[in-house]
């Protein structure tokens, strides 16, 4: 099962792997779909910020549960 979350590359360079949007508990922000993801994204991110620190929705697998992991 996959899910989509709002990422950024560590340090700004995407070799190093990247890193996710969390809630307040510290579990990753899932969204069932790239356009749920990309609008949370365009509403928590001014569009200056999305561009200079590369920040974008990505796919990612989850658990049989649908939990993020």
């Amino acid at each position: 099962m996959k899910k989509w979350v709002i990422a950024r590359p560590k340090n700004g360079i995407s070799i190093n792997g990247d890193e996710y949007c969390v809630d307040d508990d510290g579990e990753y922000l899932c969204f069932d779909s790239e356009e749920d993801a990309r609008t949370a994204m365009y509403n928590a991110f001014p569009f200056i910020l999305i561009a200079s620190q590369s920040i974008y929705a990505k796919e990612i697998e989850v658990d049989k549960n649908g939990m993020c992991f």
